[in-house]
């Protein structure tokens, strides 16, 4: 009696440990940065196209992006005062980190 309960308590304990340690998803981590002065810019918005992830860039210009699932997407970056930039066919996998360095242009308006 007691075998069957420590073999059943067992068996539920490795398999609630595998599901919570399994991951399934990848991340997208980068910095944007002005294209004339290399300065890093703050409040960029990063945007995967077709989902509604996205992210804003940091006050050293950095962008964290997670829970991603694996393909491959396109990105938008984009900020008031400078040219959208598009980053076309970015593949993510599981437990893969993509980095990404994006300048963006001032725009002349």
């Amino acid at each position: 009696m007691i075998f069957r309960f420590l073999s059943l308590l067992f068996l539920v304990i490795n398999l609630f440990s595998t599901i919570c340690l399994s991951q399934t998803t990848g991340k997208l981590v980068g910095k944007i940065s002005d294209e004339k002065t290399s300065e890093p810019l703050i409040g960029v918005n990063v945007m995967v196209v077709g989902t509604n992830l996205g992210v804003a860039s940091d006050i050293e210009g950095d962008f964290f992006l997670i829970n991603i699932p694996p393909g491959t997407y396109d990105i938008d970056v984009n900020m008031m005062g400078y040219k959208i930039k598009a980053c076309k066919a970015v593949q993510t996998t599981v437990k893969c980190i993509k980095l990404l360095s994006i300048s963006l242009a001032p725009s002349l308006v």
